[in-house]
């Protein structure tokens, strides 16, 4: 067996799947929140930020899934 028929592992087909290169989209959003919270004077909203980072980073890849689902789904 060659290296070119090699079928990528479970946890690899998964990673992939997720979109790594777009999951920083993600975080722009909630970067740019948090900065002007705090330069609003909410200098306490950093853990807050990360929490929604985090929520963030999970509908991204959520929403990732989801189209790799529609688009391979037999009607």
């Amino acid at each position: 067996m060659s290296t070119a028929d090699k079928k990528p592992g479970f946890l690899k087909l998964w990673f992939l799947a997720i979109r790594p290169q777009t999951l920083p989209a993600s975080m722009s959003p909630v970067v740019v929140g948090a900065a002007l919270a705090y330069a609003d004077g909410y200098r306490d909203a950093l853990g807050e930020a990360f929490v929604f980072w985090v929520f963030a980073l999970f509908i991204q890849i959520g929403t990732n899934l989801h189209n790799d689902y529609g688009e391979t789904r037999v009607a």
